[in-house]
C-alpha cells in the first residue's frame, strides 16, 4: 500500500480539485440513488446505485461524507455544500447497509464532539432531518424498512438471516484458522455464497495469519495514530471517517473492495498533504 503515498506530491498543487471532484462524484452518485428511490430511475436487483453492490456504494459514501465535511470547514459560503452532504445522508440510508449506518452515526456524533458542534439545537435538527429523511424512505423502500425494523432489538440483529450467515462463515474460517495460525489459510472458505468474512480484522488474520495480521494491523493503527495527532491541524472530519468505516468494517470486508480502499487511501495522503501544506504556510 505504501505505492499510494509516491503519489503525494502530486497532490499538494491539486488538492482541491480531487476533493471536488470526490464530492462532485458522490454527489451525482447519491442524486442516482435518491431518483432510484422515487422510482425515476432503474435500479438492479441487487440494491440502489451504478456499482455492482451496495456495499461499495455505501463505503465510497461514508468516507466522502466526512471528505466533504472536511472541506466545507475550509470555505464560507457553505450551503450547497449542505445541500450535497444531505444527499449522501439520504442515499446512505437508502442503501441499507447496516454497518454504514452505525459507521455513519458514530462518526458524525464524534466529529461533533472534536470540533464541540454538539449543541441542543444541532441534535434536534439533526435528529427531525434524519427521522424525516428515515419516515420517508421506509416508505418509499420495503427493504430499509425491514432493516428499520430489525434495529427494534439487539435479538432482531442477531436472528436474522445476513447475521446468521456471518456468523456460519465465521465459525467455519475461525475453525480453519487454528489449524494455521501463524501462516493462515490463504484463502477464505466460502459458506452459502459469501466468499468474504464480511469483517476487515477478521479477513486479514484468517488468510494471512498472524505474522500478516499484526503487520497489516499496525499499518492500519498508524493511520488512526496520525490522524489523532494531527486532530488540531483541521483533521476532526478525517478522523472521524477513519472511525466511521473502521466501525462499518466489522460486518463488511471493504478492504478488499478496491473501489472503497482506493477512496479510503486517497483521504490518508488528503489529510497528510493538508497538515503539510499547513505546517508549511504556519511557517
Amino acid at each position: 500500500y505504501l505505492q499510494w503515498f509516491w503519489i503525494r506530491s502530486l497532490f499538494n498543487r491539486s488538492s482541491n480539485f480531487i476533493v471536488l471532484t470526490i464530492i462532485g462524484s458522490a454527489s451525482a452518485l447519491s442524486l442516482i440513488i435518491i431518483l432510484q428511490l422515487v422510482g425515476l430511475v432503474p435500479h438492479s436487483l441487487h440494491g440502489y446505485g451504478v456499482l455492482s453492490q451496495p456495499f461499495t456504494s455505501s463505503g465510497l459514501l461514508l468516507i466522502s461524507l466526512f471528505i466533504a465535511l472536511a472541506y466545507r470547514e475550509r470555505i464560507s459560503h457553505r450551503l450547497l455544500l449542505t445541500l450535497l452532504l444531505l444527499l449522501q445522508v439520504i442515499a446512505i440510508i437508502a442503501l441499507g447497509q447496516l454497518s454504514a449506518w452505525f459507521g455513519l452515526v458514530i462518526g458524525l456524533v464524534i466529529y461533533a464532539v472534536i470540533t464541540k458542534k454538539l449543541t441542543l439545537k444541532r441534535c434536534l435538527i439533526a435528529a427531525l432531518v434524519l427521522s424525516l429523511s428515515l419516515f420517508a424512505i421506509t416508505i418509499l423502500s420495503p427493504r430499509v424498512a425491514k432493516k428499520i425494523q430489525r434495529l427494534s432489538s439487539v435479538e432482531h440483529i442477531i436472528t436474522s438471516n445476513s447475521m446468521q450467515l456471518r456468523l456460519q462463515l465465521w465459525q467455519q474460517n475461525y475453525s480453519a484458522w487454528l489449524e494455521k495460525p501463524i501462516a493462515g489459510i490463504t484463502k477464505v472458505i466460502p459458506y452459502n455464497n459469501l466468499t468474504h468474512v464480511h469483517n476487515i480484522y477478521f479477513q486479514q488474520l484468517v488468510e494471512g495469519g498472524l505474522l500478516k495480521f499484526i503487520v497489516w494491523l499496525s499499518f492500519y493503527l498508524a493511520i488512526g495514530f496520525y490522524l489523532v495527532k494531527n486532530m488540531g491541524q483541521g483533521l476532526a472530519a478525517y478522523l472521524a471517517a477513519y472511525l466511521a468505516i473502521s466501525v462499518e468494517g466489522l460486518l463488511e470486508n471493504w478492504w478488499g473492495d478496491a473501489e472503497v480502499l482506493s477512496l479510503f487511501l486517497i483521504m490518508v495522503i488528503l489529510a497528510r498533504s493538508y497538515v503539510a501544506e499547513k505546517k508549511k504556510n504556519d511557517i
